[in-house]
């Protein structure tokens, strides 16, 4: 078990954070989040955790928070909020939710596995559902550790998805530090067998040692059986129903509203008047194609008014992505290409869900800076917008882009899991030949066994059956020729 940190070596990971941040911290764009700051200025317990996680190396630890708190920046985990998967199907399905403590009191993060098969979900919106999780337990926790039950009953092949497996455990190896207590595998089918053992080998040693695979018979030595579901052999008759978390006696539920911002956090402006100040291509869907290791969209805006025109564009989500430029000036009759890039550790497949919002003003003052045009408190019923969606389906974009977190991992989860199927399958015809031979061989015995019997009865008969002859007399004479006779 490892040593409790002192308070010597919390000061001196929290000292070594913010002097990196001094040094290197314009690497990061826009900063750190400032709950993330916040926590590892007034939270001893949070940095106890990475220096536990890395056997109180103070070095690798900061190596670990730094990337940590990138990661969360870049992915908006501290943004992630529960209606943003009102849509998603798995959210009422009951196939991940929290409920219950192990034997050791840690609170249970539940995944029904026979309730998700490989592609029925959306991938990035499962990852992000996971992680409000990851995020609440911790919350409701005050930090302590989680149990990961994997609930396998009634599973097959079709129900093991490795790459959303590497994902949960890159989260506990790369970003949540010393958060796992057990990993519970409940009912494996032995034909998984295979696969678990691939997924065994990507955790390292101290997290193997934390897996525990268990029936009805040693579920109760790690789950007590009143925090035991009854469909696994315990008392407790819970009905899966989605229930929101309460934070500072506030529900989480609610809030559906599209919001659009830009960078400096300006609210959105009224609705269009019916105004024509701007002609804009493509108006109505934004397509983002590959280029250069990168996914970018582009929109043409054309001033078609009489007088000059100011522009903005804002976005449902500025954090993932790089839009140049995100305002300018055009004359009557010009135009200009705005283009938008989605930003490294965002995946492609979520852009459907995200729109753009270009705004179009006459210049009622010529000369005046255009950040000043925006800033105007009385503007807001002479704006005219354009709205846009996203997408990527177009001829020749990439199918996926690099995953994060799952940047640990050089193997493909896609590939090893074809490989590891073409292996069951040529396991199975092997069984299978196998199987025909014994049948064939014992066929064999029994024939050898009944032409052996039919032989032995056969010389059995043969000798009882064979003629018998007396023996010949001692008589000399009894051969004799008599010489006469010759």
């Amino acid at each position: 078990m490892t040593a409790e940190p002192s308070k010597e070596l919390v000061s001196e990971l929290r000292q070594a954070f913010f002097d990196k941040v001094k040094t290197d911290g314009s690497s990061i764009s826009g900063g750190f989040h400032q709950a993330d700051l916040n926590r590892i200025t007034n939270n001893d317990d949070w940095l106890r955790r990475f220096l536990k996680h890395q056997d109180l190396d103070v070095k690798d630890s900061l190596k670990m928070l730094w990337e940590t708190c990138e990661w969360r920046k870049n992915y908006g985990t501290n943004d992630i909020k529960i209606e943003m998967f009102s849509h998603a199907p798995f959210q009422e399905e009951g196939g991940l939710f929290g409920h219950n403590k192990d034997k050791d009191g840690k609170p249970m993060l539940i995944f029904r596995v026979k309730t998700h098969t490989k592609g029925q979900h959306n991938m990035d919106d499962l990852k992000k559902y996971t992680v409000y999780w990851f995020e609440r337990l911790e919350r409701q926790s005050k930090g302590d550790q989680i149990t990961l039950f994997f609930d396998m009953s009634e599973c097959g092949l079709a129900h093991m998805d490795m790459e959303f497996t590497k994902y949960l455990i890159n989260l506990f190896k790369g970003y949540y530090p010393y958060f796992l207590n057990y990993i519970i595998v409940y009912d494996m089918a032995w034909i998984l067998n295979a696969a678990f053992k691939i997924i065994k080998s990507w955790l390292p040693p101290k997290a193997v040692d934390k897996i525990k695979l268990v029936d009805k018979k040693t579920l109760k030595d790690f789950i007590p059986v009143d925090q035991c579901l009854v469909s696994w052999g315990g008392t407790d008759n819970y009905d899966f129903s989605f229930v929101p978390e309460v934070m500072n006696g506030r529900s989480d539920e609610g809030r559906k509203k599209v919001h659009f911002a830009d960078t400096n956090g300006t609210p959105e402006m009224p609705k269009a008047n019916g105004m024509t100040l701007l002609s804009i291509q493509p108006n109505d869907v934004l397509v983002f194609l590959p280029h250069n290791d990168e996914l970018q969209g582009s929109v043409s805006v054309t001033n078609i008014s009489s007088s000059e025109v100011t522009f903005k564009i804002k976005t449902t989500s500025p954090e993932k992505f790089r839009v140049r430029p995100s305002m300018g000036l055009l004359s009557p009759q010009a135009s200009m290409t705005i283009n938008v890039v989605l930003q490294h550790g965002y995946q492609r497949s979520p852009l459907a869900r995200d729109k753009f919002l270009i705004m179009a003003l006459p210049v009622a003052e010529p000369g005046k800076d255009v950040a000043e045009i925006w800033k105007g408190g009385n503007i807001g019923s002479q704006i005219e917008q354009h709205r846009l969606k996203c997408s990527t389906d177009a001829p020749g974009v990439i199918s996926s882009m690099p995953d994060s977190p799952g940047k640990e991992f050089p193997a493909d989860p896609n590939k090893q899991y074809s490989d590891l199927i073409s292996e069951i399958k040529r396991l199975h015809h092997s069984q299978q030949e196998i199987q025909r031979s014994l049948r064939t061989n014992r066929m064999l015995q029994w024939l050898n066994f009944l032409l052996t019997l039919v032989l032995a009865v056969a010389i059995w008969f043969t000798v009882i059956s064979e003629p018998k002859f007396e023996e010949a007399s001692e008589n000399p004479n009894l051969f004799s020729v008599n010489a006469d006779e010759l």
